[in-house]
């Protein structure tokens, strides 16, 4: 620029000096200054900008995220980023034909710099090789020289002709700064390249994501591959999105949390799932993104991750490429991770909206869940703390009458993981460890009780695919026997506590019976004689003989007898 105002000075100084420095000259040459100090500012504009861009790419590639964003005059902007860096940035002029841009290359994995003519399409910058200036590590400047746009690479040391300026090219980079979206910050160059930052606010939302999918998988191993049948489900909770069901928090009394979201759309879910391979009879996880894919096995170094208690568990996680977030899975505590990867190979974007699922509905009933996984798969846990895995019912009631003896029977449904059912009662308690003792509390005392073997219950509630154990559900019954009191208020009931023990814990049911009164017995009816036969009549005529002797009866002793004669005729 100094050279166009050296060439213009010496073309009017004889001028100047013909015309006796006229003021009309002055004012031309004044002008001209002017409007070399206005280029000069120009384009000292132009190269900040473009210093400007090679530090937002120093971020995109750093993975550093924006803190706060500040317009503090109109199309201009204060940036303070994750690292506590400040940048001050400010949109360029619509319109103008731009000169100056990025763009990635996908041989290198950077963005690189890119120089536009007119109205030709952009080309990239080289250097004396030919390679391309990736716009992180180099800072170009730009000049117009001698009619030509110039480039240097070493601070202006040294200057490249680009092509012949046509005079009315624009020296605007920022096309727009959109900072709407609270989860990241659009920069948009007047060559249209656009690139990303997100915001922390995006990074703590994603935490957040990434704590409560790791809970889950946590839950869900411990579920699947527990060889302890004391995981059962303590509380269900319900949840609702926008005022509308969007699925259930269960929470397991070993402290994990399962969260099902069953009442969301599916079709963007990440599913994880545990599945047995046949070729080797092992399991392994395995991922299906959305409804309508195909589930892949989940690998680390190439290879299939099992599915047990001894071996990795995937932690999915975050990191951002080129501005954009996508979700990473890790074994190791992520000193090595991969992408998780949608049906077509490609990285995920993380966001708030892609849930991970590990079962599509949940089944809730007052004993247990039912959960379905994605392939229909059910998986059935107790809805119980301790104290209520058994379960004590009264079967039946009935009236009772004084000094009378009854019997009724209780049942106890008890729930057991094991590699095999138990055939009888017998090697069934021999592991549960169960009694069962009954007291009269009012009339009535308890004369026995007895288990009653036949009629031992057994039902299969599902079989672990990772230990290979099953969930059975026992039935035993239980009679007890009783005998009333001489004397029952019929105004009152009759009861009798029951009590199940095991380990020390016991459990109480009270069965109570209506007292009624005796009704006194009828006295039954004679016998009707309904064969119609009579006494049979004497056809042989004989009488009792007549004593002729004319003795009368001897008197025993002591008695004495009055003898009155007859008179005589």
């Amino acid at each position: 620029m100094r050279r166009i105002v050296n060439t213009a000075l010496s073309f009017l100084l004889p001028l100047m000096m013909a015309a006796s420095c006229t003021s009309a000259i002055e004012e031309e040459v004044e002008k001209l200054r002017n409007k070399v100090s206005e280029i000069e500012a120009a384009f000292t504009d132009l190269n900040n900008q473009i210093a400007d861009i090679n530090k937002l790419i120093a971020k995109v590639q750093s993975g550093d995220h924006i803190e706060s964003i500040q317009e503090v005059t109109a199309g201009c902007y204060v940036l303070t980023f994750e690292s506590k860096d400040v940048l001050v940035l400010k949109d360029g002029d619509d319109g103008k034909t731009p000169v100056i841009g990025i763009r990635y290359d996908s041989l290198s994995g950077y963005y690189c710099w890119t120089v536009q003519q007119g109205s030709s399409a952009p080309v990239w910058l080289t250097d004396s090789y030919g390679r391309r200036i990736t716009a992180e590590a180099t800072v170009p400047k730009l000049r117009i020289s001698d009619g030509y746009w110039q480039v240097s690479y070493d601070d202006g040391a040294h200057w490249t002709n680009l092509f012949q300026s046509s005079g009315s090219e624009g020296t605007s980079v920022f096309s727009n700064i959109d900072w709407s979206d609270p989860y990241v910050v659009v920069f948009t160059l007047t060559n249209g390249t656009k690139f990303f930052i997100p915001t922390m606010e995006a990074v703590h939302e994603l935490d957040a994501v990434c704590d409560s999918i790791n809970n889950n998988i946590e839950a869900y191993r411990t579920m699947v591959t527990s060889v302890n049948s004391a995981v059962y489900v303590k509380s269900v909770s319900e949840i609702y999105e926008n005022g509308k069901h969007a699925g259930y928090s269960i929470s397991l009394e070993n402290g994990y949390v399962l969260v099902i979201k069953d009442g969301v759309e599916l079709t963007e879910s990440v599913f994880l799932d545990i599945a047995e391979d046949p070729a080797d009879g092992r399991m392994y996880w395995r991922v299906k993104y959305g409804t309508q894919g195909e589930f892949t096995w989940l690998l680390r170094d190439g290879e299939r991750v099992c599915a047990t208690i001894f071996d990795g568990q995937p932690e999915v996680g975050f990191k951002d490429s080129l501005g954009v977030h996508y979700f990473t899975v890790s074994y190791d505590g992520f000193r090595t991770w991969d992408w998780v990867r949608d049906n077509d190979g490609m990285p995920i974007a993380a966001a708030g909206s892609v849930t991970f699922n590990l079962f599509t509905s949940a089944e809730i009933s007052d004993t247990s869940v039912t959960l379905t996984s994605i392939d229909g798969t059910t998986m059935t846990f107790m809805r119980a703390s301790r104290e209520r895995v058994f379960s004590l019912d009264i079967m039946g009631s009935f009236d009772v009458y004084a000094d009378s003896s009854y019997t009724f029977s209780v049942r106890v449904v008890d729930t057991l993981t094991a590699l095999a059912r138990f055939q009888t009662f017998g090697e069934y308690n021999a592991q549960a460890g169960i009694s069962v003792r009954a007291v009269g509390v009012d009339a009535c005392t308890v004369l026995k009780v007895a288990v009653d073997s036949a009629m031992f219950k057994c039902d299969s509630l599902s079989h672990n695919r990772v230990t290979h154990m099953n969930t059975y559900r026992y039935q035993s019954t239980y009679d007890i026997t009783m005998k009333m009191g001489a004397e029952l208020d019929t105004n009152e009931v009759s009861r009798v506590a029951v009590f199940l023990n095991w380990d020390d814990r016991s459990v109480m049911r009270v069965a109570k019976f209506r007292n009624r009164a005796l009704e006194p017995p009828t006295p039954p009816d004679p016998p009707v004689d309904t064969t119609g036969t009579v006494p049979p009549i004497d056809t042989t005529g004989t009488v009792p003989p007549i004593d002729t002797t004319g003795t009368t009866p001897p008197v025993p002793p002591g008695d004495s007898l009055t003898v009155t004669p007859l008179p005589v005729p």
